[in-house]
């Protein structure tokens, strides 16, 4: 991601869209996602903006069958963000970011398991399960060396990981350190 981005919100939202359209094929959404996304159709119906229908198509059960990457990362970075700025107590993100771009080991470090179980949680609440890029998946656990990792949550850990890394490469934080911070976040959780 070579593009010079207004803000670590667009930059986000680029990357969050890139990133799951890039590892995942196919998806079911939570109840809770397909709400929202039927009441944010209703509401630009009701604004007379109805072509937001090309981007987002339901099923016969109202479930979202087909919707924008985009639409997926504006919602990925936007719930990231205001989760980020309540962990840290009200911070905005701008502030938030330079403090780890100008902190110390330790900052990055806490930044990255703070972000990473941050994304966890948010692709837990948007996808009921998902069909990935197996591939992609086998090259990750080898690459991060997460072999012993048998949890049913490996694809949202590697969905983390795809998303991590672009975080870390816009705020300039060293492969080493996402290894580092990956390693306290793998035995954080039940192997």
């Amino acid at each position: 991601m070579k593009k010079n981005y207004k803000s670590f919100s667009e930059f986000l939202s680029e990357a969050c869209s890139r990133e799951l359209e890039y590892f995942i094929y196919d998806s079911k959404f939570t109840s809770a996602f397909n709400y929202r996304m039927k009441k944010l159709v209703e509401e630009a119906e009701n604004k007379g903006k109805g072509n937001i229908n090309f981007s987002i198509i339901f099923n016969t059960e109202e479930e979202v069958a087909i919707i924008d990457a985009a639409i997926i990362g504006r919602y990925v970075s936007n719930s990231f963000i205001a989760l980020i700025e309540s962990k840290y107590k009200g911070i905005a993100i701008n502030n938030i970011i330079k403090k780890v771009t100008n902190g110390n080991e330790k900052n990055k470090e806490d930044f990255i398991v703070v972000a990473y179980n941050t994304i966890h949680k948010v692709m837990e609440e948007l996808y009921k399960d998902i069909k990935y890029n197996k591939k992609i998946l086998d090259e990750y656990v080898k690459e991060y060396k997460v072999e012993e990792y048998k949890n049913k949550d490996l694809p949202i850990l590697i969905c983390g990981l795809l998303i991590l890394e672009d975080i870390c490469g816009y705020l300039k934080i060293e492969k080493t350190e996402l290894i580092k911070s990956l390693n306290k976040i793998i035995s954080s959780k039940k192997l």
